[in-house]
């Protein structure tokens, strides 16, 4: 039995790919090989390998230099003591006058509380005292950060919402502010 003879489209016929990589077509009564790999120029790939070295060698420079970014001036400071009561409440001083500024009992202000029980125990990790004061600084209208100056970590409130870096906030307001410059 013979087979039947298929029509001959008109237009241009694609074949199926015989190893993967070339396609045949019939254009114009002709047919022609195209190779169906991606080609990218050298220049383009040279360009991207010097991207991602440049942007490694830039961020081990900066990782091994350990050059830290110089802060701006704050607009207001205080320096806080903070000390546990007998009854397990906090008492925050500030550390220039002495005075107490808030007692926080030991179920209020958990937010203030987690915060202050990560900078003493990074204390504990250096062998640092737990006498030495914090600072509590606002730099611009927003931005209140709360500052180790023995170990140098610092929290910025703002990523943990208003309602967290409010509980700061009333320690700042509380407490008589020392303007950049003024003995503390």
């Amino acid at each position: 039995m013979t087979r039947p003879a298929l029509p001959r489209a008109a237009g241009p016929v694609a074949a199926l790919p015989r190893d993967g990589r070339v396609v045949y077509s019939q254009i114009d009564d002709g047919l022609e090989a195209h190779d169906d790999r991606i080609h990218i120029p050298a220049w383009a790939l040279a360009g991207c390998f010097l991207l991602v070295a440049g942007t490694i060698a830039l961020a081990a420079g900066a990782r091994l230099t350990r050059q830290p970014h110089p802060a701006p001036p704050p607009r207001e400071a205080v320096l806080l003591r903070f000390t546990q009561a007998p009854d397990d409440a906090l008492v925050i001083r500030n550390a220039a006058t002495a005075q107490p500024i808030a007692r926080i009992a030991p179920t209020a202000d958990t937010f203030l509380r987690a915060t202050m029980r990560i900078l003493f125990a990074a204390r504990a990790r250096a062998g640092i005292t737990r006498d030495l004061p914090f600072q509590l600084a606002l730099y611009g209208p927003d931005r209140l950060v709360v500052a180790d100056p023995a170990t140098h970590e610092r929290i910025d409130l703002r990523a943990f919402g208003p309602a967290n870096a409010k509980q700061f906030a009333t320690l700042l307001r509380n407490a008589e502010t020392l303007k950049p410059g003024e003995p503390s």
